[in-house]
């Protein structure tokens, strides 16, 4: 770790609240390293089972976050466990604040924007909180790292999402008062994550700082336009400063007053500090108060009346008949009736699977599950679908470890228990597909995420 700015301690020694030498005695500890279990694959207890079967030490619940876990081991981005999207690995302290959002009464088919999403963390707990009822729009205005966005959604098998790359302005503008839920974890100068990453320190500095608060106001000044009446806007930095956290509440407020703190969980309390100038509902992560780095974060009411937004419903391109019969067929093979219930669409030249309506947007990386191609009258899929839907396919085989392993390294092994495409899991999470033909496994893991 880089030795910290002056004159950001300076700033740290006079804000209110702060034990600085306590404050500054964390950055003489490592950093905890931490994950939370994506539900849509296997239950938070199911996880804490098998973790240290899988090699990964020291798990240990996280009291704030009811799907997160502590963990000590090292390149756990090899496990199969990772690969089978058993779980996201995530800084704790960035965990807290989708943890807000838990015991809220959303309706039925909740939508939710994760405005500034990318690389998926949060968006993987708002998958958590709707278990693919109603939709996600996950958005990032960088090209590149919104397809680390799309392939975390990929590789985490969730349903219902759209993720995007657009600025704030356009998503206002085609989704007005539409979300029960906007997540605003806006971009900030980082001065919560000086312990793990050098860029943080070599980035710092007071004009960057006030730089990005006006960046954040202007986010919140689109992302305000998107929350639908009755909904919630969760704003979150992981950033130490007054001006990118509190000053900015105060700014929102006066702008927004039909807009109101909500107070957060009793065991968010217990780990944070409460948020400086009387805002006692927005929360501070201290690494001297709990095991985890710098973060802020405050969820905010509309409590205007009204109804929420429509949007335009995506319905893709049109089917030939040929595709529609080809894609059908291959869904019922794999799914029997489960099938039925999906809606076949057709995208860019590509196959999706959706349920339910999701909205249409441009610049979309990902829309619902992709399923595949029509090639000379067969269905060529895509590794999405063995991902998303693979722990209900008829045709399945559960691997150890061993087979797990030589998987992800895309090698073939010996099957007999079916024949044609089927799903590979492990632990009970789906993990990829395969082809069997003449009692060999033809391994379908994509070569780009192959474990080296």
């Amino acid at each position: 770790m880089k030795k910290l700015p002056i004159e950001f301690l300076n700033r740290m020694k006079t804000l209110p609240g702060v034990d600085f030498d306590a404050f500054t005695g964390a950055y003489e500890r490592p950093p905890v390293r931490a994950l939370h279990a994506n539900l849509l694959k296997i239950s938070a207890d199911r996880l804490e089972e098998v973790l240290p079967q899988c090699g990964i030490g020291g798990a240990e619940r996280i009291g704030f976050a009811a799907d997160g876990f502590y963990f000590d081991s090292e390149r756990i981005g090899t496990n199969p466990l990772h690969h089978a999207g058993a779980f996201y690995v995530q800084e704790p302290s960035a965990m807290m604040p989708v943890s807000m959002l838990d015991g809220l009464k959303l309706p039925d088919d909740p939508r939710i924007l994760d405005l500034c999403a990318a690389p998926g963390g949060k968006t993987s707990q708002a998958a958590n909180l709707i278990k693919n009822k109603g939709f996600i729009v996950s958005n990032e205005i960088i090209p590149k790292r919104a397809k680390i966005l799309a392939s975390n959604a990929e590789r985490l098998g969730i349903r219902n999402c759209v993720v995007t790359n657009l600025d704030s302005g356009t998503l206002a503008g085609l989704l007005p008062s539409v979300f029960d839920v906007v997540i605003v974890d806006a971009p900030c100068s980082g001065e919560g994550m000086m312990r793990k990453e050098d860029v943080a320190v070599d980035e710092w500095s007071v004009e960057n700082v006030l730089f990005c608060a006006e960046r954040q106001r202007a986010i919140l000044a689109d992302a305000v336009k998107n929350v639908a009446p009755g909904g919630y806007l969760l704003y979150s930095t992981c950033t130490f400063s007054k001006e990118e956290n509190e000053d900015n509440l105060e700014w929102f407020l006066d702008h927004y007053p039909h807009f109101s703190c909500v107070e957060p969980p009793e065991e968010i309390k217990k780990v944070t500090a409460p948020g400086i100038g009387g805002f006692t509902a927005a929360r501070r992560f201290y690494p001297h108060l709990s095991k985890g780095e710098g973060q802020f974060a405050v969820l905010l009411k509309n409590d205007s009346d009204g109804e929420r937004g429509r949007f335009a419903a995506f319905a893709g391109e049109k089917l030939s008949k040929e595709e529609e019969k080809t894609a059908r067929g291959f869904v019922s093979d794999m799914l029997g009736d489960r099938g039925e219930e999906l809606s076949i669409r057709l995208s860019g030249g590509r196959l999706i699977l959706t349920q339910g309506e999701l909205p249409l947007l441009p610049k979309s990386i990902l829309c619902g599950v992709p399923l595949g191609t029509v090639e000379k009258g067969r269905l060529e899929p895509h590794h999405g679908f063995f991902s998303a839907y693979g722990a209900d396919f008829l045709n399945k085989i559960d691997l150890d470890e061993k087979q797990a392993n030589a998987y992800i390294r895309g090698l073939t092994f010996e099957c007999r228990d079916f024949s044609g495409f089927g799903a590979v899991l492990y632990r009970g999470c789906a993990l990829g597909g395969i082809k069997i033909s003449d009692s060999v496994a033809k391994n379908r893991y994509p070569k780009g995420l192959r474990a080296l």
